[in-house]
């Protein structure tokens, strides 16, 4: 992560090097923003899937609990 630098005159951007500094500043700040912004992006879509491995897994467990609860009530158990 940059450092922001600060302006010699705070509130102060009458000259145009200050006005360039401030530029260059939020020139910053807006990359730091979208590089955060694609991570997490790339974290939301590894969490989605993840959670739809979940769901398909759950499915899967409950369908497998189910037949043998039915093959055990239908055959007297085993």
């Amino acid at each position: 992560m940059s450092t922001i630098s600060v302006t010699s005159a705070a509130g102060s951007l009458d000259t145009d090097e200050e006005n360039k500094h401030f530029r260059e500043n939020l020139r910053q700040v807006r990359n730091e923003l979208s590089a955060r912004v694609a991570r997490i992006q790339v974290q939301q879509s590894g969490l989605a899937e993840y959670d739809r491995s979940l769901a398909e897994t759950r499915q899967q467990l409950s369908s497998s609990v189910s037949d043998n609860i039915l093959s055990n009530y239908q055959f007297g158990g085993n």
